[in-house]
């Protein structure tokens, strides 16, 4: 039952992104970048947070941990584009730059495997 329920595809955003529920975090996108949101312990340090990632694949997690999520991106990005800061001591946002950012390519899901939105 549980597999049937995660296939299924949900509605994007007004954003044009979603939220991964086994995972905690949500995200959107245009047309050059994705933007994702993690929630963290109020408090939480950016010294203490690891976000790694290079062209396909992205980790996020505080150091000395298992990551939060971790796995291949959906389509390749520009790595020395990409960036991430925490917000309010309660949220890394990391900025995904797209390669494929001229043909307009959404993607249905940031990490292979991860919830998809329907297109």
């Amino acid at each position: 039952f549980f597999f049937a329920w995660f296939m299924q595809k949900q509605a994007p955003n007004e954003e044009n992104g979603g939220m991964e529920e086994r995972y905690g975090y949500t995200w959107t996108q245009n047309d050059d970048e994705v933007t994702i949101q993690v929630p963290v312990p109020e408090g939480t340090s950016a010294k203490s947070i690891s976000v790694v990632f290079d062209v396909h694949t992205l980790s996020v997690g505080l150091k000395n941990a298992e990551p939060f999520f971790k796995g291949k991106l959906y389509r390749p990005v520009r790595e020395d584009e990409c960036t991430w800061s925490l917000e309010g001591k309660s949220v890394i946002a990391i900025y995904l730059q797209k390669v494929n950012s001229k043909h307009e390519e959404w993607w249905p899901c940031v990490i292979e495997g991860h919830q998809e939105i329907d297109l």
